[in-house]
């Protein structure tokens, strides 16, 4: 019986650990989008520049 509890209690650490590395990564992404919502805004908003052709 107790390992099955060892299993179990490895299993559910295993598993917060992949939750916990999971939430890094969706927090690295919402820095991600939120620069690059930062610079669109910022585009709309620069001076627009003619090229020449």
């Amino acid at each position: 019986m107790s390992d099955v509890i060892q299993t179990a209690k490895a299993r559910r650490t295993f598993l917060m650990n992949e939750i916990e590395k999971r939430m890094q990564e969706i927090k690295k992404l919402e820095e991600f989008i939120k620069f690059g919502q930062d610079l669109a805004r910022n585009a709309d908003s620069a001076p627009k520049v003619q090229i020449a052709s």
